[in-house]
């Protein structure tokens, strides 16, 4: 798997990233969806991978960009 993820989004801990995603993201979603198809957005699914059996199986890359909210 390959996540390529702006550095933008980087968090210190699990409650800081659950925050940002319900108070920060989805908020910003929600009017993009509303704008853009007139209806409302909603946090439907989160992945949190707690560890990886299986070393190299996982690549981040951060890019110094913003992508997404």
């Amino acid at each position: 798997m390959i996540l390529v993820v702006g550095t933008q989004k980087i968090v210190s801990d699990l409650d800081e990233a659950m925050s940002r995603v319900y108070d920060y993201a989805f908020p910003l979603e929600d009017a993009r969806a509303q704008a853009e198809y007139g209806i409302h957005s909603a946090v439907n699914k989160v992945l949190i991978i707690n560890r990886e059996i299986t070393p190299g199986r996982i690549t981040v890359v951060l890019v110094d960009e913003v992508l997404g909210f």
